[in-house]
């Protein structure tokens, strides 16, 4: 099997040759694949598409690479030192850090801006389209759509938006339900572009920060709205929530995504004992672990996470990789899929 053959495969919960494995890997870790400063393919799709084919170029065992949120000169431009705009958003973008939110124009929950704005699609889009056919003909590239809770808070703050829930929820549900139009509208554009999968991203919805009542209420059947769009399109999705989702784990499953990114402080099993379905999890390697271990320690992690995953299942990391995480540690996530092959045989 190709990598994106077994990665369809694992989230398709079908039998893989061996356990799928794919790190969370974007353009915080590929920068220096190509010796770029971070900001610098933060901004630039062309940059960002070499840097994550460079990842693959040096760990070719593993199944894909994740576009994640970035900017594109086609509309947002510099404004300052470490500042881009894209009139809706202002960006502090650092040499070699990815960028932040640091301004946010929208002040008033009644702005026009929040039915109408769509700022975080353009430069996945662009950087997906970059990256070389040869890649996604064997690798699995998935791009990111924000989800509609967790696209709302960056436009209009979490705070902001977490006080609108409470003070008036029918125009939190009006939003939301323009802002699940707006995500299905940008992944339609991903399935013309030819992805088969896609991220789904409801970092905001975390169970640290949202109770089960409120994710149910607010995040979930607008999640669900979108999971159901892409598999009208044929393209699988994987969802992902930040953080410790224990007490939401049936209502992140009931959204009806084919894959859910697990943290590492939740156990793989348990969530997909919840899912009450078939459904493919992935994860759930500690990034920080990965970042600071050595490379016979993040084998042993691995080892000791794929002994107790459940049948349908991706090895990955709980988040995204950090920044300087050492090139030898991927290896030995490859190192320990080797491990296993040979003490099943």
């Amino acid at each position: 099997m190709t990598g994106k053959e077994r990665a369809l495969a694992a989230l398709d919960h079908r039998p893989t040759d061996h356990v799928s494995i794919f790190p969370s890997v974007d353009v915080a870790a590929s920068a220096k694949y190509i010796d770029k400063p971070v900001g610098q393919c933060f901004v630039d799709p062309v940059l960002h598409a070499r840097s994550l084919e460079a990842v693959l170029d040096r760990h070719p065992g593993i199944d894909g690479v994740y576009i994640n949120l970035c900017l594109t000169g086609r509309t947002a431009s510099k404004v300052g030192p470490d500042r881009y705009s894209d009139g809706t958003l202002q960006w502090r973008v650092p040499e070699n850090d990815i960028g932040t939110v640091a301004v946010r124009t929208i002040e008033d929950p009644e702005d026009p801006l929040l039915l109408e704005a769509n700022p975080l699609q353009d430069g996945i889009l662009d950087t997906y389209r970059a990256v070389e056919a040869s890649y996604k003909d064997r690798f699995l590239i998935l791009p990111g759509i924000t989800g509609p809770y967790s696209h709302l808070t960056f436009l209009y703050g979490l705070e902001n938006t977490m006080m609108l829930m409470l003070d008036d929820p029918d125009l939190m549900h009006r939003l939301l339900r323009r802002r699940t139009e707006l995500a299905i509208a940008w992944g339609t554009e991903l399935a013309r572009c030819g992805a088969e999968a896609v991220w789904i991203g409801e970092g905001a919805a975390s169970g640290s920060l949202l109770p089960l009542r409120l994710y149910q209420e607010f995040v979930q059947p607008y999640a669900a709205a979108v999971v159901d769009a892409m598999r009208g399109l044929g393209v699988r999705t994987l969802m992902h929530v930040c953080g410790d989702i224990n007490a939401t784990a049936a209502a992140v499953a009931a959204t009806g995504a084919d894959g859910i990114d697990v943290d590492h402080m939740v156990h793989t099993s348990f969530v997909a004992s919840q899912a009450k379905r078939p459904v493919c999890i992935k994860g759930n390697l500690d990034p920080v672990a990965l970042l600071r271990s050595t490379p016979q320690q993040v084998q042993h992690l691995c080892r000791q996470i794929i002994a107790t995953a459940p049948q349908h299942f991706i090895l990955g990391t709980g988040c995204l990789v950090a920044r300087d995480t050492p090139p030898e540690n991927i290896d030995a996530m490859l190192a320990a899929i080797q491990y296993n092959q040979e003490v099943t045989q």
